[in-house]
């Protein structure tokens, strides 16, 4: 079996696996082992990549909404208190409600953006209160990925309808990053490393005009362990291949006419080869 995932921004995914005629839906046995937990993770790297890649493009936004040391005493005070008695002593459960509390302000602010006029059919918010690389404890933020169309920069401040989104945050510093052309699954692994397993609850959101990725599937008669094949100029972010001609493979590229750039130079080496001949 062949499943292809094709993204708007020319990122394409195609995993290629045997299936037996016996084969079985399997049961959640495993569910809870730490293989399975890890497979998860990489799937839910894979999913929320594919969103990234299929609503976003070059020069949409990258924001990481802060709170300030004053900020976050103030809104930390406010969590405790709405704690009922006998869970306030419980660290993690304070730290749950704190981050379910950021995670309220991010929507807040997503609701005032949308107040203003600013486009927000498309975005992903995804809370966080560790740092990604460590695993430690961190204050709470809130990463947002959005459309750029309704921002722009006036003396080197963000603003959105001509208001500066910092002032319209108002808890702290508004990081921003404009996003580059390319494919977003690093951003998508960065992302998730930055949030905790908390039973229930979803890693992130997304707005509901998002569009997914359909993915194409075939039925192919497997070779000797061939790889995949990719179109000739296409650039190879990614390949797995285990052993064997029934093994599983995994490729993920970027097809070679979704860089204009690398069109115009591919054109322009085959009229050079033409005149040498």
């Amino acid at each position: 079996m062949r499943r292809i995932y094709r993204a708007k921004n020319g990122v394409t995914e195609v995993t290629q696996f045997a299936v037996s005629d016996r084969a079985r839906v399997r049961t959640g046995k495993d569910a809870g082992s730490p293989r399975k937990q890890e497979a998860n993770k990489h799937q839910a790297v894979h999913r929320l990549a594919r969103i990234l890649n299929n609503n976003f493009q070059e020069h949409d936004l990258f924001l990481s909404l802060t709170y300030s040391e004053s900020a976050f005493r103030r809104m930390r005070s406010e969590v405790y208190a709405t704690l009922p008695k006998g869970r306030k002593e419980k660290k993690e459960v304070k730290r749950d409600a704190v981050l379910a509390r950021a995670e309220q302000d991010g929507k807040d602010f997503i609701k005032l953006l949308r107040k203003l006029g600013a486009d927000v059919s498309c975005y992903v918010s995804v809370p966080s209160d560790m740092d990604g690389d460590t695993g430690k404890e961190d204050r709470p933020h809130v990463h947002l990925i959005i459309k750029g169309e309704s921002f722009a920069l006036i003396r080197r401040k963000l603003t959105v309808c001509g208001q500066p989104l910092e002032e319209l945050w108002g808890k702290g510093i508004v990081f921003h990053e404009f996003l580059r052309k390319g494919s977003y699954n690093k951003i998508a692994a960065y992302l998730l490393r930055q949030t905790r397993d908390i039973p229930h609850r979803r890693r992130y959101a997304c707005a509901k005009g998002m569009e997914r990725v359909i993915p194409e599937e075939m039925e192919i008669i497997l070779g000797k362990g061939d790889p995949i094949p990719v179109p000739a100029g296409a650039q190879v972010e990614a390949r797995i291949q285990t052993e064997g001609a029934y093994g599983m493979q995994y490729v993920r590229y970027i097809e070679p006419d979704a860089d204009p750039l690398a069109a115009w130079e591919r054109q322009k080496k085959q009229e050079r080869g033409k005149k040498r001949e």
